[in-house]
Formats: structure tokens, C-alpha cells, sequence
């Protein structure tokens, strides 16, 4: 195991595969750099996750950190070895990697299907379930700036904060600090995400009758 403070950058971009990791505590967020620079962040690894895995020879995309964080790390070679050995852990990484590809997939319905506050809703829920098996208490910690939630739900940050203002002013959130949010109303939150998209989806009226009609649920 080795502790990683916030901002570390675990692999790059095109860096050559060397080993895998197991998130124990803290997030990993991974992204993908544009031509033009933009970060694309594509996945947020929490407890349990395993990153790299998928990866052959390059890695496609970066991974760092988001907050202090510990990690497990398996070499490639001495994984393929144990890989062989002991079929019980080729069934816990199957495992992984399917819960992966099937999060991967339910993301890109969200972002493809649905508006900016469905969108944040689904992540806020997301999140809940992720940790619940961790810890059942309504109060989140978000370990991932503003920002690199915008990113990774295909909004600006701006666009995120405003739909966190709108759903703490309708008691449905509460954000004591920063990096905490509070679930008082989840069933508005699932309401919010079974919400049909519109054409005047992105209009922010909308948005807000949406959630008014949800609080009501």
C-alpha cells in the first residue's frame, strides 16, 4: 500500500503500462487531454476501483489523484503471475471490471440523454450508492473539485454550481462546506432523474419548474 497526497499523478497519457491500481481509501479521477489541452475526465475511482487494468501497452488516458489517497499497486508482470495462479483473484478483477464498464455505460445515457440538472442529480445519487458500503450516513464528501465535475458530466462549472444553488434553495441539498453535501430529499434527487428530456431542456426555467415538480413527488 502507498499514500498519495492530492494532485498526484499516478500515469500519463501514452506513458508505457507498468502496473495496476486498487483505490483502498480517497479518488482518482482519470481524463483523457485534447489537442487543444481541455481535460476530459472520464471516470472518478473510489473505494475498491481498480485503474489501469484495461489499459495494453499505453495507457489511455491520465489518472491522479483528488485527494489524499491510498492505493494497493499490482506490477503487471507479477499480476499476470498471480493472475494465473489464483483464480479467485481473476474473478475479483472480472468482477471490477464489469461494475466499470457497466458505470461507464450508464454515464454516457445520462450525459447523452439528459439536462444539466437531471445530470447532477444522477451524480449526487451515484455517489450515495458508491459509498453506501462505506459509510451510510446522507452527508457526502466530495473529493473532486467543481470543475472536474463539470468535466466529467459535459457541463461548465458554472452550469454545476447554479444546480447546486437551485437544489439547496428547494431543501432537496445541503451544503455545509465546500467539499461536503448533505442528501435531506433523495427521492427528489430519483425523481429528478426519471424526468423525460425536453427540447428546452438546457433552458434554465425549465430546469427549475422540473425541480419544483420533483420536490412534490
Amino acid at each position: 500500500m502507498r499514500e498519495y497526497p492530492r494532485a498526484s499523478v499516478l500515469y500519463g497519457q501514452e506513458e508505457h503500462c507498468t502496473s495496476v491500481y486498487q483505490v483502498l481509501s480517497g479518488a482518482v479521477k482519470t481524463y483523457r487531454t485534447g489537442l487543444d489541452g481541455s481535460e476530459h475526465v472520464t471516470r472518478f475511482a473510489l473505494g475498491n476501483d481498480v485503474i489501469g487494468l484495461l489499459d495494453h501497452s499505453r495507457h489511455l488516458e491520465t489518472a491522479e489523484t483528488t485527494c489524499q489517497t491510498t492505493l494497493r499497486i499490482w506490477p503487471r508482470a507479477r499480476l499476470d503471475a498471480l493472475l494465473a495462479q489464483d483464480p479467485r483473484v481473476a474473478g475479483d478483477l472480472w468482477r471490477a471490471t464489469r461494475a466499470a464498464l457497466d458505470h461507464a455505460y450508464r454515464q454516457l445515457a445520462i450525459i447523452g440523454r439528459k439536462p444539466t440538472m437531471e445530470r447532477v442529480a444522477w451524480f449526487l445519487l451515484d455517489l450515495a450508492a458508491r459509498y453506501r458500503g462505506q459509510n451510510r450516513h446522507p452527508t457526502l464528501r466530495i473529493a473532486m473539485t467543481r470543475r472536474d465535475i463539470a468535466d466529467y458530466l459535459g457541463l461548465s462549472t458554472e452550469t454545476v454550481c447554479r444546480c447546486l444553488t437551485r437544489l439547496r434553495a428547494r431543501r432537496v441539498i445541503d451544503t455545509p462546506k465546500w467539499d461536503l453535501v448533505v442528501l435531506r430529499d433523495p427521492a427528489a434527487l430519483e425523481a429528478l432523474c426519471l424526468t423525460e428530456p425536453a427540447e428546452t431542456a438546457d433552458d434554465p426555467d425549465d430546469d427549475t419548474m422540473r425541480l419544483a415538480r420533483a420536490a412534490r413527488v
